[in-house]
């Protein structure tokens, strides 16, 4: 089975965000020449300068190649969070280290859970620690499990609000229960507490 999902709205802000714009060329953490929203490649040269419309337009030229490498590599159904974390996964660290990461395999093998922990394994470049990059492997943790945490909050929610109505109804009942009165110059009468009645002889 494969995807064909396309990369949301959601999930290019967060390349955006994480990948910075910058309108000069410059050399990364693994001294590759660098420029826009992280883009390289032969075209990228020192004292290169582009604009935003441009910087905009190669973005989404090389992120198509990451939609097309999650679509192709992830044999599991995929939810759209899911999707634009793996693809801004694949953006930054590349396909190749996708296609041989326990993230995949433990992924494709339906193990989500211990797919997501692997994010915060792609914490280095080129050997150093890059200022960031845990951030970012953990901002799209976050997204590829936002929705199994909001289906944990909201099932933790309903079993308070349940907790809650069971101990409102416990309650009510114990204001209410049957109690037998005897008062003087009077028989056994059933009556309710907060309520009085009284028949007397």
């Amino acid at each position: 089975m494969s995807n064909n999902l396309s990369y949301s709205q959601k999930g290019l802000s967060l390349t955006e965000q994480f990948e910075g714009l910058k309108l000069n060329a410059y050399r990364d953490c693994a001294g590759v020449w660098t420029i826009g929203y992280g883009h390289t490649g032969p075209d990228v040269h020192p004292k290169l300068t582009i604009t935003e419309e441009q910087a905009s337009a190669l973005l989404l030229k090389d992120v198509g190649g990451a939609v097309a490498a999650v679509n192709n590599l992830v044999t599991v159904a995929l939810t759209q969070n899911q999707f634009d974390a793996l693809v801004d996964f694949v953006y930054n660290a590349g396909a190749g280290h996708l296609a041989n990461s326990t993230l995949l395999r433990d992924l494709n093998q339906g193990h989500h859970a211990e797919a997501a922990v692997q994010f915060l394994v792609w914490d280095h470049a080129a050997g150093c620690i890059v200022p960031g990059l845990l951030k970012r492997r953990q901002a799209e943790q976050a997204l590829f499990l936002a929705e199994e945490v909001a289906e944990k909050v909201g099932a933790q929610r309903q079993k308070e609000a349940l907790v809650h109505h069971r101990a409102t109804r416990h309650q009510m009942g114990a204001a209410f229960r049957p109690v037998f009165c005897l008062w003087p110059n009077s028989r056994y009468r059933e009556t309710t507490v907060g309520r009085t009645s009284l028949q007397t002889d």
